[in-house]
């Protein structure tokens, strides 16, 4: 798919043609759940994919700051292919280098991106995270065992055991695959566990407390939250307007019970404990909406289709949209749908971004919209 027609609800893994980059462009870059995780390099058929991985490792380290990606730094999953043959190599491991694949499925990437550590680092780590017990087992066995093993913290490309006849190899073959089906084992229970850990976060009555180290505004939606314990001071009214919105959020009393315990009835207020002043320090609205003017248009609009929500990305998208909405001639524009569409969506934003200066007019607006009882502050 070509980036200027780019649709993230095309599906859940997106191969993005052309996309741009911080100098160039790259062939495809590789989406999943709308975040860049890889890249393929692209050649014509018969040309020796040996030679072009440093171009693909070079687009996966210059990815855009309006791209979205699944972590910090270069990007994992680095692909070359002819479209007969097909390189690939994961970057996180030990010692990175490509080897015959074909393309992954998204749920496969989506799993390895989240995953602390590649299959090869943690074989490489397996002799001293597991170590191999003698028990039970000749001299030659465990020596043999324990050379496979050693192989795989160098990396090796392939291994050759000999032994000789009746020393024991099916014995030795049958230890090993054991090894490697049990190491899988634990890291599934492991995953599985930690699956748990964080579903017992959601809805567990004994866990009561969430803690971050930055604000909490934008995309933070935890209904239950009835105290607001504020640490760190913010001279942003919108931020601080957020922030406090966070307790604000409405639930069903079976929600809520299912998160508090049978004792809670209803939602009512939430808590806020001022430890530093924020609510009394002077706020500021003055920063312009135009924060990223070195940004085109065409990226601005793909960062945010690509999941880029902070706030300079978007009062910078409210306020181009608001000034072609005043550059261009609105009895052109009623004919022009896929404009009225856009101007109709975003003419509103910087009315939501700026709050103080558009409060009249939202409350006329809300007037007009039903909307549950809202929990108080106190």
């Amino acid at each position: 798919m070509n980036y200027r027609q780019f649709n993230p609800a095309a599906g859940r893994g997106i191969a993005l043609r052309e996309a741009p980059l911080k100098s160039g462009t790259c062939d495809y870059l590789l989406l999943v759940d709308r975040k860049a995780v890889g890249v393929n390099e692209a050649k014509m058929e018969g040309t020796l994919l040996s030679g072009v991985a440093e171009q693909s490792a070079h687009y996966a380290e210059n990815l855009p700051d309006f791209i979205q990606s699944d972590r910090p730094g270069s990007l994992p999953f680095l692909y070359e292919s002819t479209g007969v043959e097909t390189f690939f190599r994961d970057a996180r491991d030990p010692a990175p280098r490509s080897r015959v694949f074909s393309f992954h499925r998204p749920e496969t990437l989506a799993a390895w991106a989240v995953a602390p550590n590649t299959l090869r680092r943690r074989l490489a780590q397996m002799p001293l995270a597991h170590p191999l017990l003698k028990t039970g087992m000749r001299d030659c066995q465990f020596e043999g065992n324990t050379a496979l093993e050693q192989s795989f913290v160098r990396d090796d490309p392939r291994s050759l055991v000999q032994m000789a006849t009746g020393a024991g190899k099916t014995y030795l073959a049958c230890c090993f695959t054991y090894r490697l089906t049990y190491k899988t084992y634990t890291e599934t229970k492991r995953y599985e566990k930690s699956e748990t850990l964080i579903q017992e976060f959601r809805t567990s009555p004994q866990l009561r407390i969430a803690v971050t180290v930055d604000m909490i505004a934008t995309g933070t939606d935890i209904k239950p939250l009835e105290c607001l314990l504020f640490l760190r001071d913010t001279r942003s009214r919108t931020y601080f307007e957020q922030m406090k919105g966070r307790g604000t959020r409405v639930l069903t009393p079976t929600d809520l019970q299912s998160v508090c315990g049978a004792d809670a009835r209803a939602k009512t207020h939430f808590v806020i404990v001022d430890a530093v002043g924020v609510c009394e320090s002077d706020k500021t609205d003055s920063r312009p909406l135009e924060r990223q003017r070195s940004v085109p248009f065409d990226r601005l609009m793909l960062g945010v289709a690509l999941g880029k929500r902070d706030e300079d990305t978007l009062t910078t998208l409210a306020g181009r949209l608001a000034r072609l909405e005043r550059e261009v001639n609105r009895g052109d524009a009623e004919g022009n749908g896929g404009w009225e569409i856009a101007w109709r969506t975003f003419a509103g934003a910087p009315a939501c971004l700026r709050p103080r200066r558009h409060r009249g007019e939202g409350r006329r607006q809300a007037r007009h919209i039903p909307r549950p009882n809202r929990p108080r502050s106190i």
